[in-house]
């Protein structure tokens, strides 16, 4: 068995590990809402979003794959030398998992895919240099990284701001209206 088929098996191996550290990171995102206001049981839930998970990775789409492989970077350094794609992508790896890792377990919030990007980013920087990135792509990739969560606040404010407008001067009674009647 070449090197190159052993590495290749390792990478196999450590994107399982990436997709396993992408889900226990995710998870807790996932499924805090309703196991804390107890619409669902912890068992319940966590099946419930690994089904959905599973759903929309199947009939969603791959934007973030095809971002990846298309907007970064020339994906054909990957196979000019087949050693040298594969090392960019062992490291790339190797560099995701440990970042998930640590800001999960130290309680730091981090995206995976974003993690995978600057794996990716390093790894073909220090392999080709900076003239093979695509840095429109990366600028606009962060760009929406810093915009999405001041867009996200202003939502929430808005609608936070209407929704009290309009059930400031309801009473209990709301809850035997419509919708919102109780079930006996």
């Amino acid at each position: 068995m070449s090197i190159l088929t052993i590495v290749g098996i390792i990478v196999i191996f450590l994107v399982l590990v990436f997709v396993f550290s992408n889900g226990f990171n995710n998870s807790a995102d996932i499924v805090a809402t309703v196991i804390s206001t107890h619409a669902l049981s912890p068992r319940k839930a966590i099946a419930l979003a690994a089904v959905c998970e599973f759903l929309g990775a199947c009939f969603l789409g791959m934007n973030v794959a095809k971002t990846i492989t298309k907007g970064l970077f020339d994906p054909q350094i990957l196979f000019v030398d087949p050693k040298g794609g594969v090392i960019i992508v062992l490291a790339a790896l190797i560099g995701s998992i440990f970042w998930n890792v640590y800001c999960t377990y130290s309680g730091f919030p981090v995206s995976a895919s974003h993690s995978l990007l600057g794996g990716l980013l390093g790894s073909v920087i220090f392999s080709h240099g900076i003239d093979f990135i695509h840095w429109h792509n990366v600028l606009v990739i962060l760009l929406v990284m810093l915009l999405t969560p001041v867009i996200g606040f202003l939502f929430g404010y808005i609608f936070t701001k209407i929704t009290y407008s309009l059930v400031k001067n309801t009473t209990p009674k709301i809850n035997n209206f419509g919708i919102f009647a109780r079930v006996k």
